[in-house]
């Protein structure tokens, strides 16, 4: 099996992750064999799935690739502006850079999870955001992908529930205020 795995790594051109996968279903194939009784044992207990942090190619393509976008769309944004005031403020800005002024990265999975939260924003229906995430749990792409801010959460109440504010104090308590009008 493990030379399978390296076969089709190093032959095929299959990334780490996808061996695994391949791995997994063989060996959920042979713990059926065993449950069967068509197996004595297990031949692949001892065999563990390959660490996918060891590969670093996918991580470094797609990293590579949002920074030439990110770059080629700030030059872009910076050629837009108006006048050379408006040109100064934008290149001080944090707008469009892979790398913040707090050190912050823009990173490919923080981008899975913008992507998904605008498409149940835009109405999509929860299975066909699940299936453009590749996702095989519906859970996990409404629970963990999906993200509301607060002023939506606010427009989930009643009206006369709106006029009503969460705030928190330094001691780092919430209360429910009333909105100035």
């Amino acid at each position: 099996m493990e030379r399978f795995l390296v076969h089709l790594r190093e032959k095929e051109g299959l990334s780490v992750q996808t061996s695994n996968h391949y791995f997994k279903a063989v060996k959920s194939f042979v713990r059926w064999l065993v449950r069967e009784r068509r197996l004595k044992s297990n031949p692949l207990d001892g065999i563990s799935a390959l660490n996918v942090a060891t590969d670093g190619r996918h991580d470094r393509r797609t990293s590579e690739m949002l920074q030439f976008d990110l770059k080629s769309a700030r030059a872009i944004w910076l050629g837009e502006a108006a006048n050379k005031k408006e040109r100064e403020k934008r290149e001080k800005s944090d707008f469009l850079l892979y790398k913040d002024s707090r050190g912050l990265f823009a990173d490919f999975h923080s981008l899975r999870h913008t992507f998904i939260t605008n498409l149940v924003r835009a109405d999509v229906s929860p299975k066909i955001a699940q299936a453009l995430a590749r996702h095989s749990d519906i859970r996990l792409t409404m629970n963990r992908y999906t993200h509301i801010d607060q002023a939506e959460r606010c427009n989930l109440l009643p009206m006369d529930c709106r006029m009503l504010h969460l705030g928190r104090h330094k001691n780092g308590h919430t209360s429910i205020f009333e909105a100035q009008k």
